[in-house]
């Protein structure tokens, strides 16, 4: 019984985490810094690939499965080569809960949580199934009065 309910959490945190993340970043004019931040973002644990776009002013990362990557990493870290980062794309695998009249979206993996602020209602039986959900959303750098992170439902769909 022990290893089935082990077997049972590992599966859970395999499907709880970010896949793709599409950020777009502001003052990419210096072609060095540009490849500065390509090396920077590969090295981080958990990411696949990663595409910098100067002229689109966009970067995209793929992640590997299990990685633990949070959007406030890829965000500092584009800061610290002198970027600023701006608003994100993200498709990511998670729980939506409602807590205190909120309704969030839950990383379990690594209990990162992000308040839904629209897009909700087109996907309204999807999300209170109470099962692991595939969401496709943006993400503003601004935070709730909570300290959470803000996200806007593009796409919703079951697993």
């Amino acid at each position: 019984m022990k290893i089935l309910t082990l077997l049972f959490c590992f599966n859970l945190v395999a499907w709880a985490q970010f896949l793709t993340i599409e950020m777009t970043v502001e003052g990419m004019d210096c072609v060095s810094c540009v490849s500065g931040l390509d090396t920077k973002l590969k090295r981080l644990r958990g990411v696949e690939s990663v595409t910098v776009d100067a002229a689109k002013k966009l970067v995209a990362l793929k992640l590997s499965t299990n990685n633990s990557i949070r959007i406030d990493r890829i965000r500092d870290d584009i800061k610290g080569v002198g970027f600023t980062p701006k608003r994100a794309r993200f498709t990511a695998i998670g729980k939506v809960l409602v807590e205190a009249r909120e309704m969030l979206f839950v990383l379990e993996s690594t209990n990162q949580r992000h308040s839904i602020l629209s897009g909700f209602e087109k996907f309204s039986t999807l999300l209170h199934s109470g099962k692991p959900v595939l969401v496709e959303a943006f993400q503003s750098p601004g935070l709730t009065p909570q300290d959470l992170p803000v996200i806007e439902l593009i796409n919703v769909s079951a697993l």
